[in-house]
């Protein structure tokens, strides 16, 4: 007798027969999109707002590194000396060090500054300096600002009251010349309180502060000489990033002080759709000889 099997084979499909998704197997599959879509649409976007605070905190910080730098610069600026070029040009004079010169009509003992005599040109330090006083560094005494009389910036002979120094022998400067003696120069009248001058490094000089829109950067310039060259010289990038930047300055109360005040726009060059960072800063610069 014959054995009758109770399964049936499966029929097979016949070759190159395509394969399709069941509802079942679509339903599911679409379920689990959603969910994917629920799990971005929950934690993206907080991600997503965490790097952009982060890349916002970084420009923040380089901002305020940069301010900070400047700052530290302007505070030491011969008083009256903060030439605001444009919004986004400022230069300056950076003292590295003052004291007081011996002075006739103050009582003072040993040799003393000459108002009235070109041909003299030496002159005693009361006390000592912090920072030595080298060949090539400048002297400054009275200085009233840039277009004033008298004007460290020195545009004519007539105005100048900055002297380089040829040689230092303690207690006793000679300079290489004596601008104070000449007309418009600070003379006895105008000597300010203390008889005090100020002393600034000859292997920098001037320095500017400038915001390049094309490059987009802070750049601070120095050791250019003087006058008008104060693109020139050395010069170092004191931030990238820079979007746009407004530099501020007023003097108050017969110069005697003045306001600087920057505005910095930061946002990344390569990343435009980032929300720019806006800081404002101000500073209180003391112009007192």
């Amino acid at each position: 007798m014959r054995r009758i099997s109770s399964t049936n084979p499966s029929p097979r499909r016949p070759a190159g027969a395509d394969f399709g998704f069941t509802l079942i197997e679509l339903v599911i599959v679409m379920v689990l999109i959603g969910i994917l879509g629920a799990v971005v649409a929950m934690f993206g976007s907080p991600i997503r707002a965490g790097v952009e605070g982060q890349r916002r905190a970084e420009l923040a910080d380089a901002a305020d590194t940069a301010y900070r730098r400047m700052a530290r610069d302007i505070r030491t600026a011969v008083p009256n000396s903060i030439h605001l070029i444009d919004a986004q040009t400022i230069e300056f004079i950076p003292s590295k060090d003052g004291g007081r010169y011996a002075y006739d009509e103050a009582g003072d003992t040993g040799n003393s500054i000459s108002f009235t005599s070109a041909a003299d040109v030496t002159f005693d330090v009361i006390g000592s300096t912090y920072a030595a006083i080298g060949a090539g560094d400048f002297i400054v005494i009275g200085n009233w600002g840039f277009g004033q009389t008298p004007d460290a910036y020195c545009p004519s002979a007539a105005v100048c009251n900055r002297a380089e120094v040829a040689s230092f022998a303690s207690p006793t400067v000679t300079l290489v010349s004596n601008p104070f003696a000449s007309p418009g120069g600070p003379g006895p009248t105008i000597s300010p309180p203390g008889q005090r001058f100020q002393l600034v490094d000859g292997a920098e000089r001037a320095v500017t502060f400038r915001c390049d829109a094309a490059t987009r950067q802070l750049i601070r310039y120095w050791n250019y000489g003087w006058g008008s060259a104060y693109l020139t010289g050395a010069s170092a990038v004191l931030a990238n990033n820079v979007g746009s930047c407004d530099f501020q300055y007023v003097a108050y109360h017969s110069q005697t002080w003045g306001l600087f005040r920057l505005e910095f726009t930061m946002q990344h060059a390569d990343l435009p759709g980032d929300a720019a960072v806006q800081l404002v800063y101000q500073l209180h610069v003391n112009n007192t000889p």
